[in-house]
């Protein structure tokens, strides 16, 4: 009997940390989110106007990858910054995604994201917050100029 109890506790207690789990990822999809969008121009022009709009939006690209499509870009919210304690920023970041389509076409993904830098003995370290409300702007400005026929 004492056993029998045991295992449905480890079966409750794996069934609330999946509970929790799913929960977590449920946040996250909000917490940084992801704007998508369908364009008629090629996934090269995609890419393209991609870059040139994240210079424009005074976007950093950090790495990016052509042949896959792929640009991390990041600006330092200068703003924000100087009211945060000691070595630290706040950095928006603008993931980019561009893929294939049918008919010449391709798709663009733009995820989010905003963190707090902060220097350590180690190097820096970054820490996740809610995306900001001027990254998730130029998320859906970077969609919007991107998206359009060319």
């Amino acid at each position: 009997m004492t056993q029998r109890s045991g295992r449905g506790s480890i079966r409750f207690g794996r069934w609330v940390g999946a509970a929790a789990a799913t929960a977590a990822l449920a946040a996250c999809a909000t917490y940084w989110p992801t704007l998508s969008a369908h364009s008629t121009r090629s996934r090269g022009d995609t890419y393209q106007c991609a870059m040139d709009q994240l210079k424009e939006l005074g976007y950093t690209p950090r790495t990016f990858n052509a042949d896959n499509g792929s640009i991390d870009a990041q600006r330092i919210n200068r703003e924000a910054s100087p009211k945060l304690p000691g070595e630290q920023q706040q950095v928006d970041k603008l993931l980019v995604q561009t893929e294939r389509a049918g008919d010449g076409a391709s798709t663009l993904h733009v995820r989010t994201e905003t963190v707090i830098r902060r220097f350590t003995r180690t190097g820096w370290v970054e820490d996740g917050e809610r995306a900001s409300a001027a990254v998730q702007q130029a998320g859906h400005v970077l969609i919007d100029r991107c998206s359009a026929a060319s």
